[in-house]
């Protein structure tokens, strides 16, 4: 858990609602170092927001239109780094 990123989010982020709890869910699985990343699933973020797996999806290409969120992939698990601010 990493409450810098969670705090980062919360004073800074520019999105709402779902992309929001989206991100906070991403950032609360922040590494202590931020460069290693998060990797939460889709399902644990669905789970976190209480909305469908299709609507997280969303949510992370939302956050990468507005910049918030570099997503890469590895292999066939989707993963998801916060960008460093």
């Amino acid at each position: 858990m990493s409450a810098r990123s969670v705090a980062l989010v919360l004073n800074h982020s520019e999105s709402t609602g779902t992309d929001k709890v989206v991100l906070l869910g991403i950032a609360w699985h922040m590494t202590e170092t931020e460069q290693a990343g998060a990797w939460p699933s889709i399902e644990r973020l669905a789970a976190y927001a209480k909305v469908s797996t299709r609507t997280v999806i969303r949510s992370i290409q939302h956050l990468q239109e507005l910049g918030e969120l570099d997503v890469s992939r590895r292999s066939e698990e989707h993963t998801s780094e916060l960008q460093s601010q």
